[in-house]
């Protein structure tokens, strides 16, 4: 007795030390109708009283409140409509929906219950996967409830276990996020919440199963609606964005992700909460990696994505393309730059990546783009606009050079190659020759490079002056630019002005104090020949300037072509 007695103890005081699980409520009585009608109130109908209710499958599931259980139950007789292979891709999308849950990071999860219904059409409320239907629901009594509709297409194996874990998603999203932020979606019909609700919840079913289920259908619904629908006006097809995100960031990140979503149905509210949970450049490597095929589904299966080409933009001058952004569409196009020299410019630069269609890796736009040799300039853009509001993106493309020869020549005088220091003569010397009051006068970045291929490009000339008059004094200061394509022939230098910037002001004052200030016009390209003459060391150019005197310029060699 006395040892029977100290062994009691001991197991008593072990009990006592050992940590304990959370109280947690019993699984309801299925042979209930009031606790079947929990699931759709037409099961507590008279009609249904004789529903034969069992326990076909229970699952445990390690959770960070302690063990719960999924369990599926079903009426006797259903095997009517749902033979041994639809009940196994049931009871194996159960498993497998087990198994990824402990991927997600210590998450909470109250006891499940899948309830297969086998004598009912799906109710108005219920998610429709090509007439598959299914429901999870949280109710008060520590449930979280799943019923599906076995008639029609619900009893096709290849999709039931994948629908299962999808459903099993509901539920944990139920467990670890606000009753608001469940609330926040729309029954599936693409608004609100539904795009992160529903397309998390496909994601976590191509974790748990490795069939593709409803993703192929996901993935081409996402290809036609992608150009023109913001991403949180998606519902299932969104999971193709979850793809991306739980291999960027694992199973526990896209968690994370969704605790940060939106408490309301409001487009406002949705924008801020994806603005706050990922910044502009990984909104933007999502469409990179869209537009180049790279998303597949968690066990390497190739989803069939296809993205639509979208516009064609196309330089052949100077100009500029203005690509209107509204929140997370993901935009997409072709820019094309034809023979030439170019600059470019994008703004706002972090919306937008570019791939050269010839090879190499996702960046921005190049600043400089050699398509001289009549190949190349062609890149593929992606834009996502990671805001709450529309913006523009500018794409501007100057020409710097064209293609061709210069004034019909073609011979270039290597002696001329290279790069060249202005330091004689000029416009501010010439005005001065030629009688013009200049008292203070000053310039920069007067240089001028001429490339072996042809091709030039002056400095960007920034120039201030004053002058005096009897009458009036004068200042003003002018900023200009060129480039294009040279020649040489018989000692004339062609300049072929391709692009030409040009800017400023100046402001007269009268002796009575008057003061008018104008906005220099801006000047278009002009091609122009003039003499020269070339040695090592200095560059001398004559300009011919009708009804008054020549212009001359002294270059010194500031280095090489």
């Amino acid at each position: 007795m006395r040892a029977w007695l100290r062994w009691t103890l001991v197991l008593v005081t072990l009990s006592l030390l050992a940590p304990m699980s959370p109280a947690q409520a019993a699984f309801g009585e299925c042979s209930s109708a009031a606790y079947r009608g929990l699931f759709d109130e037409r099961y507590a109908e008279p009609r249904f009283l004789d529903f034969d209710c069992v326990e076909r499958l229970r699952v445990p599931v390690p959770t960070s409140g302690g063990t719960r259980h999924i369990r599926i139950i079903h009426d006797l007789n259903a095997d009517w409509i749902a033979d041994d292979a639809t009940m196994a891709a049931f009871e194996r999308g159960v498993r497998s929906a087990a198994d990824a849950i402990g991927r997600l990071g210590g998450v909470a999860l109250e006891d499940v219950t899948i309830l297969l219904a086998d004598d009912l059409p799906p109710g108005s409320t219920a998610e429709t996967f090509s007439d598959i239907a299914g429901l999870a629901e949280f109710t008060r009594d520590g449930e979280c409830h799943v019923v599906f509709y076995l008639i029609g297409p619900a009893s096709d194996p290849a999709l039931a276990a994948s629908l299962t874990a999808h459903e099993i998603f509901h539920c944990v999203q139920v467990a670890n996020l606000t009753a608001a932020q469940m609330a926040s979606g729309a029954n599936g019909t693409g608004a609100g919440g539904d795009w992160w609700l529903e397309g998390s919840a496909e994601w976590f079913a191509a974790l748990a199963v490795p069939e593709p289920g409803q993703m192929p259908a996901n993935a081409d619904a996402f290809d036609e609606l992608s150009p023109t629908t913001p991403l949180n006006q998606l519902a299932y097809s969104a999971g193709v964005f979850f793809l991306w995100l739980g291999a960027e960031a694992d199973p526990p990140g896209v968690m994370a992700f969704l605790r940060g979503m939106a408490d309301s149905n409001a487009p406002a509210a949705q924008h801020a909460a994806m603005t706050a949970a990922l910044p502009q450049e990984r909104w933007l490597a999502f469409a990179e990696a869209y537009l180049d095929r790279a998303i597949r589904h968690p066990h390497g299966l190739d989803i069939g994505l296809d993205p639509a080409d979208g516009d064609a933009w196309d330089w052949s001058a100077t100009r500029t393309q203005a690509l209107p952004l509204e929140p997370f569409v993901l935009a997409r196009g072709t820019a094309t730059f034809q023979c030439g020299r170019w600059r470019t410019s994008v703004r706002p630069a972090s919306a937008h990546g570019a791939r050269d269609e010839a090879g190499g890796s996702w960046a921005t736009l190049p600043e400089e783009i050699d398509a001289s040799s009549g190949s190349g300039g062609r890149y593929r853009v992606a834009a996502i606009n990671a805001t709450a509001s529309r913006v523009t993106l500018n794409i501007e493309g100057v020409m710097e050079s064209g293609c061709g020869d210069c004034a019909g020549v073609r011979t270039l005088d290597a002696c001329v190659v290279g790069h060249w220091q202005l330091t004689g003569g000029g416009p501010i010397e010439w005005m001065r020759a030629n009688g013009v009051p200049i008292t203070n006068a000053s310039t920069a970045n007067t240089t001028v490079t001429f490339r072996a291929d042809g091709t030039f490009v002056t400095g960007a000339v920034q120039a201030q002056l004053e002058m005096e008059y009897d009458s009036a004094r004068g200042e003003g200061e002018a900023r200009a630019q060129a480039s294009g394509r040279w020649s040489t022939d018989g000692g004339r230098l062609n300049f072929c002005t391709d692009a030409q910037s040009f800017g400023g002001h100046a402001t007269v004052t009268t002796r009575d104090g008057d003061r008018r200030t104008m906005t220099l016009p801006s000047m278009p390209p002009e091609s122009v020949t003039d003499t020269y003459t070339c040695s090592a060391t200095a560059l001398d150019t004559v300009r011919t300037i009708p009804r008054s005197s020549p212009m001359p310029f002294h270059y010194t060699r500031a280095g090489g072509g």
